[in-house]
């Protein structure tokens, strides 16, 4: 059973603005094994989120991706088309904007495969910011154990340590270059969080 959460405000993160919707994404990324999903019920809120990307390939290879995310919660329904451009330090140049239904599912039809999942927030300890973890289904009704947990970092914030994960994991690992930190992360991906189309 998917665990069900009091849904309250989603706080809103300020990152630096370089235009009209567009601004620089410094983001730590981690993925955890909890031991025990029912610190789901801690959290502030819960929004459910399906969406589906798609990542131009040109050269050197992999510089960016583009996706459009259908996002659930109380104050209903809303379809964001979201382009990340890769720089040199290592943040996105994010370019969001609202767009369609009809957008979703043009870029549902072309996509290899997607991301169904529950995102549920927390409070950062010691910080005015929020961890975002990431729950995904899986076929048998129930959360896989691994989670992937986001923490958007504003422009001008320095973090001179992580911060404590908001609950007990058995597992921990953070994005890095390594080749196999990468390998072990694509095997989430492919093992737990990823479905292709028509399964």
């Amino acid at each position: 059973m998917r665990t069900k959460v009091n849904k309250k405000k989603k706080l809103s993160l300020s990152l630096e603005t370089i235009s009209e919707g567009t601004s620089v994404e410094r983001e730590l990324e981690i993925y955890a094994l909890l031991d025990d999903l029912s610190v789901l019920t801690q959290a502030d809120a819960v929004e459910q989120q399906e969406q589906f990307s798609i990542v131009p390939v040109i050269g050197e290879g992999h510089k960016g991706s583009t996706r459009v995310r259908k996002t659930i919660n109380k104050d209903g329904t809303t379809f964001i088309h979201t382009t990340k451009v890769r720089q040199t330090d290592g943040s996105n140049l994010e370019t969001e904007e609202e767009t369609t239904e009809d957008m979703f599912n043009a870029y549902k039809a072309l996509a290899n495969d997607g991301l169904i999942k529950d995102r549920f927030f927390f409070p950062v300890k010691g910080h005015d910011l929020l961890w975002e973890v990431d729950v995904f289904p899986q076929d048998n009704g129930e959360y896989a154990q691994w989670v992937k947990i986001d923490l958007e970092i504003p422009e001008g914030v320095v973090l001179k340590e992580l911060p404590e994960l908001p609950f007990p994991y058995k597992e921990k690992i953070v994005k890095s270059n390594d080749p196999e930190v990468k390998k072990r992360i694509g095997k989430l991906y492919k093992d737990f969080f990823s479905f292709k189309k028509g399964n």
